[in-house]
């Protein structure tokens, strides 16, 4: 699991980690990621 400081939101970090843990899950075979967003920071869901 992983979390982002409050301090580094809005710096595309998350989208960063997405991209890593997407890039990850294509070189071991993996078909599906799964990604939740906590209801906390509904804004940040695209």
């Amino acid at each position: 699991m992983y979390f982002i400081k409050p301090e580094m939101t809005g710096k595309g970090v998350g989208r960063e980690i997405v991209s890593l843990l997407e890039n990850d899950a294509k070189l071991h075979g993996m078909k599906k990621l799964v990604v939740d967003i906590s209801d906390e920071n509904e804004k940040k869901k695209r």
